[in-house]
């Protein structure tokens, strides 16, 4: 069984602003068996127990300096940043600051994806106005990271 349906295709530097395509789906696939492995090819082709054990020391090590520095420097996003990935090692209410770090971020992907929904609905193709809202968007988030690069750097 073929299906054909039309697909709009947004082709890169490209002067139409949509493309149809016509594609098709086979009616087979094909499944690929994987033996069961046993515990010694599973070591070969992971992590070893001291490499595991290594990366939960590094993680300790990071949740104990990102305790201490948020206790000395207080909950702020400039600091927060260096917790996400470990936040759930920490209190609940660095789990939340680092959450709403995360949902900003999110926030800052769909808009612009969004924009440029907008844009291909209207059958507009503006890169420069896409760029120019992502700057905007990210504005905050970029003088943060140059504050953070600049005390980092004097750090050193």
């Amino acid at each position: 069984m073929t299906a054909n349906c039309s697909l709009i295709v947004d082709f890169p530097g490209s002067d139409q602003a949509l493309a149809i395509k016509s594609v098709r789906f086979s009616r087979l696939s094909t499944l690929k068996y994987m033996p069961y492995r046993n515990q010694d090819e599973k070591s070969l082709a992971w992590y070893s127990k001291a490499e595991e054990a290594a990366f939960r020391r590094q993680r300790s090590n990071d949740v104990v300096h990102c305790s201490g520095m948020l206790m000395q420097n207080g909950v702020h996003e400039d600091n927060l940043i260096q917790c996400v990935g470990i936040d759930q090692f920490l209190s609940e209410d660095i789990v939340h600051k680092c959450r709403e770090i995360q949902q900003a971020r999110l926030d800052h992907k769909t808009l612009v994806l969004n924009a440029q929904d907008l844009q291909r609905r209207c059958g507009i193709h503006k890169p420069e106005d896409l760029a120019r809202i992502s700057m905007h968007s990210s504005r905050v988030t970029k003088e943060r990271a140059y504050q953070v690069a600049r005390v980092l750097g004097s750090l050193s």
